[in-house]
């Protein structure tokens, strides 16, 4: 259902990937998906499929980039699993910070093709038609 695509990272000059799913329709909201320390893995990918199957925009940054670009890991095997304990170490989370909010700025103005997403509270009385909201957080694991 997704794709890959280039996110411009936050205040540096470089391009690195995300997995974007989009829904069939308008987008409801967009949601960033941050991946666990496995990486944008097949688990990441099947959560943004249900995402954008559920009416949202969903869009998943690789992490670790910057020293394991597009890394997959099993967390059920163990030489995989301390293969991403390794990586964790390697992480540094204000580049973490900077990673998530990078997707959000270009989908406030559309991207890859989507249409705009802007926060609660914006005014939208320039857009033609309002888009969908880009709002909130939540944490933790999700049954589906």
């Amino acid at each position: 259902m997704g794709d890959m695509v280039k996110i411009n990272a936050l205040g540096e000059d470089a391009l690195f990937p995300a997995y974007m799913a989009a829904p069939a329709g308008p987008p409801e909201a967009a949601i960033i998906v941050i991946p666990e320390i496995f990486g944008v893995n097949p688990g990441i990918r099947q959560k943004c499929d249900r995402l954008a199957s559920d009416g949202y925009l969903a869009v998943a940054p690789d992490l670790f980039w910057r020293f394991a670009p597009g890394v997959q890991l099993n967390p059920d095997i163990e030489a995989e699993l301390q293969e991403a304990f390794g990586y964790f170490g390697q992480y540094d989370a204000d580049d973490g910070v900077k990673d998530i909010e990078s997707p959000i700025h270009p989908l406030r103005g559309g991207l890859a093709g989507q249409p705009p997403v802007q926060q609660v509270g914006c005014d939208d009385d320039a857009l033609a038609a309002r888009p969908p909201r880009l709002c909130g957080r939540a944490s933790g694991y999700s049954p589906r």
